[in-house]
């Protein structure tokens, strides 16, 4: 990826890009506007052709009910105005002044000004209604030609990316949408077989640093690079953001090979505000069938590959029924999920911490556990995940909590005094309405805020450190007992966690279960345990099966 790419600007309006002068502008835009004004362009010919043959038979009718009722004397010429306001709407000004000269022709000397007495109209007198008649009708065309022309500047607006000039992906949709047994579209040699989505990543820090007339720029420039690089032989829509759609023509470029291009095409660099900005590409990639024609979604499936190969950490990653029907799963999984939620039918189970001194239980885990009469038994490694993305972690905690705060009080009215612990998720550490939530929690049910745990994962800690210091050490101030959770999965750094409200850290199973048959893991695990130790933090090991007949 050699070639560099001067800076450009985006098209200032959308009449610059309807003159045809940037990528995909001539697609799908006529070349002159006379061509919207005087000549129809919407619809079919049987279209035409019928509502020509109405007009003219609304002239012949009105002309003989003008006639058998009397003549011009009476209200019934005006009548034929119906047929011309048509014809000014349907055909705009050149069809309005038509109809109008063909009516007053038509009620014009001939006509008499009453028929029972035989009274012929003055040459004034027609020669009025023929003014008239062709206001009436210039005017219905002026009027039809108007919104006609805003209809194709909306239509300009809605299939024409304001930005880059590409036509948008609902032009792009319309392209590949079939119907059974014929096309929108008389295309025929356009008939796309694979759809390829395309980000350039690294947007937001542009946003961000330079602001949006920068990304502005950013984003035309990867638009004109992409259409200059593979446009002869394949349709390039910009989705939204810094994603692009391409559409490829069968039999011009196997899909490998427009990779391949577009590797050796793209820029490394584009300019933007006199920084050079690294281009950074991921791809998806589909076949498109008919069922996608149908619905016109031919950028739905590589979304779904683009999604993958975020996740993963790829760069190119093609379209799998498999990751779909997760993705799909997952989505009712969530839907299943608020329902159980919203009837507080969650299962709350608690995992025992034994002091290995005196084998007695001193704290309790709560863990939430989900039961489903068509799913069985969730993993929570399977929802919880899922949860974290949504604003369903928040009630589900708040859920957790309460229940884990109520048994504790109802272990202690059974003369049992058992604390327990609960796990906050990295989302929630920096939401003060949870915050509060966890400070009013200990006093709505008189027991000691040290009676509670708050348990966080060491990666979660360490993705903002000053706020996660702020946030540890008002709960701290409230007398909640802290915990780093899986420790040795993340930064490890004790340099950070010296500084936080720390009272326990907990080392991660992944450790602790291969000790037995694993020198190196019990040595880290016995080093860990001594420098925390050394620092008055007091250690947990996850993971340990101890026997029940070891429990007091």
């Amino acid at each position: 990826m050699s070639r560099a790419h001067s800076k450009s600007q985006p098209p200032d309006d959308a009449a610059t890009v309807s003159e045809g002068r940037y990528p995909g502008a001539s697609l799908i835009l006529p070349t002159s506007r006379a061509v919207n004004i005087f000549c129809p362009t919407l619809g079919r010919w049987p279209f035409w052709v019928a509502s020509g043959l109405a007009i003219v038979l609304g002239l012949i009718l009105g002309t003989t009910l003008v006639y058998l009722t009397g003549g011009t004397a009476y209200a019934y010429p005006y009548i034929i105005l119906l047929p011309v306001i048509f014809a000014g709407a349907v055909f705009k000004v050149p069809g309005g002044l038509i109809a109008a000269a063909a009516a007053a022709l038509a009620l014009g000397p001939w006509m008499p000004l009453n028929v029972a007495n035989g009274t012929m109209q003055t040459t004034g007198n027609w020669l009025v209604r023929m003014g008239m008649y062709l206001a009436v009708g210039g005017f219905t065309g002026v009027l039809s030609t108007a919104l006609f022309v805003r209809h194709k500047q909306s239509l300009i607006r809605s299939r024409i990316d304001p930005v880059t000039g590409l036509i948008s992906p609902m032009a792009a949709a319309l392209y590949v949408r079939m119907r059974p047994g014929r096309r929108v579209f008389k295309t025929k040699d356009f008939n796309p077989t694979h759809a390829i989505v395309i980000e350039f990543e690294g947007m937001e820090t542009i946003l961000s640093t330079l602001g949006s007339d920068a990304s502005t720029s950013a984003i035309y420039q990867f638009g004109r690079a992409l259409n200059e690089s593979i446009g002869d032989y394949a349709l390039v829509t910009r989705i939204y953001g810094s994603t692009f759609g391409i559409l490829l023509q069968p039999g011009r470029q196997t899909v490998s090979l427009v990779i391949e291009r577009l590797k050796a095409r793209i820029p490394d660099a584009i300019e933007v505000d006199n920084f050079s900005i690294i281009v950074m590409l991921r791809v998806g990639i589909a076949k498109i069938n008919t069922d996608d024609r149908i619905r016109g979604q031919p950028f739905r499936k590589p979304m779904v590959a683009l999604h993958l190969a975020r996740r993963r950490g790829r760069r190119v990653a093609r379209y799998s029924e498999t990751v779909d029907r997760q993705a799909k799963d997952n989505m009712a999984l969530i839907g299943e999920f608020r329902e159980v939620l919203r009837r507080e039918s969650l299962l709350v189970h608690f995992q025992p911490i034994v002091d290995m001194t005196t084998s007695r239980v001193f704290a309790a885990e709560a863990l939430v556990r989900w039961w489903s009469d068509t799913r069985g038994f969730i993993s929570p490694g399977l929802f919880i995940p899922l949860i974290e993305r949504t604003t369903l972690i928040d009630p589900m905690t708040r859920f957790v909590a309460e229940q884990a705060v109520r048994t504790s009080v109802e272990w202690c009215a059974r003369g049992v005094s058992i604390d327990v612990s609960i796990n906050i998720s990295a989302t929630l550490l920096h939401n003060s309405g949870f915050i509060s939530f966890l400070e009013q929690l200990p006093l709505r049910y008189g027991v000691p805020a040290s009676a509670v745990k708050i348990e966080i994962t060491e990666t979660a800690m360490m993705k903002d450190i000053l706020a996660t210091k702020r946030m540890l050490e008002r709960l701290h101030e409230c007398g909640f007992l802290i915990a780093v959770d899986d420790f040795g999965t993340g930064h490890s750094s004790l340099k950070y966690l010296k500084n936080l409200p720390i009272q326990w850290v907990k080392l991660d199973q992944s450790f602790v279960r291969d000790i037995p048959k694993n020198n190196a893991s019990c040595e880290i695990s016995a080093a860990t345990a001594a420098i925390c130790k050394r620092m008055n933090y007091k250690v947990i090991a996850e993971g340990v099966d101890v026997p029940s007949r070891m429990i007091t």
